[in-house]
């Protein structure tokens, strides 16, 4: 959905994590991206790319994918529990 890229960082585990708040209190780190097209503070609206899929360090013998890891009011949580679907 739609928000704001709170970061762009490189991470030795993860490779290149975004960052985006994507309001009520929703956030979600997007793990081992390449060809990153956007910026921190940048605005993204759905169906915007921010990169394409890469390989994740930490899981070497995986072939490459895009790690999420969504964060509601704080914790970490499924993302159907994040859209209200489980």
């Amino acid at each position: 959905s739609d928000g704001t890229v709170l970061s762009v960082e490189l991470n030795t585990s993860y490779g290149n994590i975004v960052t985006v708040d994507h309001g009520e209190g929703i956030k979600v780190k997007y793990c081992a991206l390449d060809n990153l097209e956007i910026k921190e503070n940048s605005k993204v609206k759905t169906g915007d790319i921010i990169g394409t899929a890469a390989t994740i360090p930490a899981e070497c013998s995986d072939k490459s994918h895009i790690h999420i890891e969504v964060i509601k009011d704080g914790k970490n949580v499924s993302p159907l529990e994040a859209m209200g679907l489980n």
